[in-house]
């Protein structure tokens, strides 16, 4: 069952929202305890498909039950795929949008969202 979970769930916590820069990675490691500094470092290779597939399905390229093997063969094989990463990378950097809505010591909260997007996703960091 495991290799069979929705797209969103494969790729988390790799998205791209999450991986738009340090800060963004800082807060969800307060969202997930299993994002930790301890946790096994995964190769930069593994991430860059986990962000290509989840912009894709955020897209609606990919439907979130996607046989996701040829579009991982693809980005990881072949040398086309190299400057869709380039400018995947440039765009979410470029895309994503995030407020600190309320800051205390003990909890956060974020608003984040694309650029055209009109509601942002709230969310609460402790």
């Amino acid at each position: 069952a495991f290799p069979h979970r929705p797209l969103g769930c494969q790729t988390y916590p790799f998205w791209p929202r999450h991986v738009a820069s340090k800060r963004t990675w800082s807060w969800e490691k307060h969202n997930c305890p299993g994002i930790a500094d301890t946790a096994p470092v995964v190769p930069e290779a593994e991430v860059s498909v986990s962000v290509a597939l989840e912009a894709l399905r955020e897209d609606g390229a990919l439907e979130e039950n996607a046989d996701t093997g040829e579009w991982r063969r693809w980005i990881m094989e072949d040398p086309e795929a190299a400057p869709f990463l380039t400018d995947l990378r440039e765009a979410v950097s470029d895309t994503i949008n995030h407020t600190e809505v309320y800051k205390s010591d003990r909890m956060f909260v974020l608003d984040t969202w694309y650029d055209g997007q009109e509601d942002a996703s709230r969310t609460f960091h402790f």
